[in-house]
């Protein structure tokens, strides 16, 4: 009897309304919120998923700051899709996490497209 499983990462990105500064390059830019996780699949078939973790991403420079499970979760679940201001968020440390496709990338120091 063959037996197929596996564990994986996965990535789900929301939009958030609305324009901000972004506080690592300084331009106006639009944000997303990325939900990564694992997942355990049986026969290519996702049975549950753990760990998520979320994050803000700016448009400009790809930057992310962590975000909180309970501000995650309201957005994930449709329940807030703003924010009022991203100043208050810590992105010292993940500028250029994600790349322009959305798929996790290598800490970088710098920003991708401006150089700063």
């Amino acid at each position: 009897m063959f037996l197929i499983f596996g564990v994986q990462n996965g990535e789900k990105t929301f939009r958030i309304k609305g324009s901000f500064v972004c506080p690592v390059c300084g331009r106006r830019t639009g944000v997303s919120v990325v939900m990564t996780y694992y997942y355990f699949s049986l026969f290519f078939i996702p049975l549950f998923s753990w760990g998520r973790s979320y994050y803000v991403v700016t448009e400009c420079c790809n930057a992310a700051a962590p975000l909180d499970a309970q501000t995650g979760n309201s957005v994930r679940r449709g329940k807030t899709d703003t924010f009022t201001d991203i100043d208050d968020l810590d992105f010292s440390g993940y500028d250029g996490m994600f790349s322009s496709f959305g798929n996790t990338a290598p800490f970088s120091r710098r920003c991708p497209h401006c150089g700063y």
